[in-house]
């Protein structure tokens, strides 16, 4: 009886007006794929597959958003090591498409874990820093050892050329870091110190060796400028106002109608500057939503709260903040590429779940704060 009421709970304590605003990012998403993809002979056929991805990925952010607090530790727990578990495997039995690798590939889907581990990763670095909260000006117990946490999820990561996700996490770590009072001095140290750690990895990494391959970096930034380049100027011929949707001429030039390149691109030549600014002001309110609800950190050295809430917000909300900033920066050329997609717009089943329950997962802790 307590597992049925549960379960018919689940829609009520899911559906908030932040779960309800990210399907409409979502809905707004398809209607760029579909934006982007409109001149191919089969133009519904990239809509249909973000809808049908859209159908579960809503199913798992309501329900995460409906989890108890209490289940947060253990669940990140029990996720983290599974995924890190199947991360590692990766390396060793996973398949390469395209510098990402997967586990496995279902019609066409890649199955990687790297994207889906992200918010389990946020969780344990909360709990994590949460026990260690009474040393944070410790060398060692406060920036040692998370840095070392951070270091065991980076070597895997960097070892199979997933530059984009090493980012996120690094982003995210020195934000929930430095705002639960760590000292920047010890961040700078021991940055510096794990750097040499690092590209040790990359140089001799067992995926990695190709990377450093010159022909093959050549083609890959003379492809990558390519894309950049025609991807300004479909920004810069849609103007202030934007054309008409469906009339985005740009993607059927040399963009892959499946890339963020193209899907992005024709996006902002049809909504112009005045739409894109709209969406992107829709996900700057997201990260505000999360940060004023961390509330307020005492920094008492014996202060005994609960600080894996705050943490937890801090970490999920700098997730999705990280990799929007991230994408971004590369279409516009600022960054090289570093395979992020940008979250509720872009094409792909991977990084929708993995926002999608990074949302839920803030949501249910936000919940739990305000009660």
């Amino acid at each position: 009886m307590k597992f049925f009421n549960y379960i018919t709970a689940i829609p009520r304590r899911g559906i908030t007006p932040a779960v309800l605003i990210c399907l409409g990012l979502s809905g707004l998403g398809c209607l760029a794929i579909f934006n982007a993809t409109f001149y191919l002979q089969d133009p519904y056929e990239h809509l249909l597959h973000q809808l049908l991805w859209l159908v579960p990925g809503s199913a798992l952010m309501i329900t995460a958003a409906a989890l108890p607090s209490s289940w947060l530790r253990t669940l990140g727990i029990i996720g983290a090591i599974f995924f890190y578990i199947l991360l590692v495997g990766a390396i060793f039995f996973g398949i390469g498409v395209d510098s990402i690798r997967g586990l496995l590939s279902w019609r066409g889907v890649l199955i990687q874990p790297a994207e889906l581990a992200r918010p389990f990763f946020a969780l344990v670095l909360a709990l994590a820093l949460h026990h260690t909260r009474k040393h944070r000006q410790d060398w060692f117990l406060g920036s040692t050892i998370p840095f070392l946490f951070l270091l065991i999820w980076l070597i895997p990561l960097l070892s199979q050329r997933d530059y984009g996700t090493a980012a996120v996490l690094s982003i995210t770590f020195s934000l929930v870091f430095l705002c639960l009072g760590g000292s920047f001095q010890h961040w700078i140290g021991n940055s510096l110190a794990s750097l040499p750690i690092l590209a040790l990895v990359v140089r001799f990494g067992s995926v990695g060796r190709d990377s450093l391959n010159s022909l093959s970096i050549l083609n890959q930034s003379f492809s990558s400028q390519t894309q950049v380049s025609q991807f300004q100027h479909a920004l810069a011929s849609g103007g202030t106002f934007g054309q008409q949707l469906g009339r985005a001429l740009e993607s059927p030039l040399n963009l892959p109608p499946d890339q963020d390149f193209s899907i992005f691109a024709a996006l902002g030549q049809s909504l112009g500057l005045l739409g894109l600014t709209s969406l992107l002001l829709l996900l700057m309110a997201w990260v505000v939503y999360g940060w004023r609800n961390c509330g307020r950190i005492e920094d008492e050295e014996e202060t005994d709260i609960d600080v894996f809430r705050p943490a937890a917000i801090i970490g999920l909300t700098s997730l999705v903040a990280a990799q929007a900033c991230l994408q971004l920066s590369t279409n516009l050329g600022l960054l090289p590429q570093l395979g992020l997609q940008l979250p509720f717009i872009t094409y792909g089943v991977n990084s929708m779940f993995s926002v999608f329950i990074t949302i839920g997962l803030t949501e249910s802790v936000i919940r739990s704060r305000l009660n």
